[in-house]
C-alpha cells in the first residue's frame, strides 16, 4: 500500500516540475523568485515523501517475504 501511494506521489512531483517548466516558458516573468522558491519547495517535499513511502513499502514487503520463507 505504501509503495503504491509513494509511486503516485512521485508522479505528482513530476507533474509539478513539468508545470514549473511550462509555465515559465509561456507566462510573463513577474514575481520570479517567489514562484521558483515555492515551486521547487513543493516539488522537493512531494518527492521526499514519495521516495520515503516507496522505501517503507519495499521494507515492509521484504519483511513479509522473510516471514513467508521461514514458515
Amino acid at each position: 500500500m505504501f509503495d503504491i501511494v509513494g509511486k503516485w506521489l512521485l508522479d505528482v512531483a513530476k507533474y509539478v516540475a513539468t508545470a514549473l517548466i511550462l509555465s515559465r516558458a509561456f507566462l510573463p516573468q513577474e514575481d520570479t523568485l517567489t514562484y521558483w522558491v515555492v515551486s521547487i519547495s513543493l516539488f522537493a517535499l512531494i518527492l521526499f515523501f514519495g521516495l520515503l513511502l516507496v522505501w517503507i513499502g519495499r521494507r515492509l514487503d521484504s519483511v513479509d517475504n522473510d516471514k513467508n520463507k521461514k514458515s
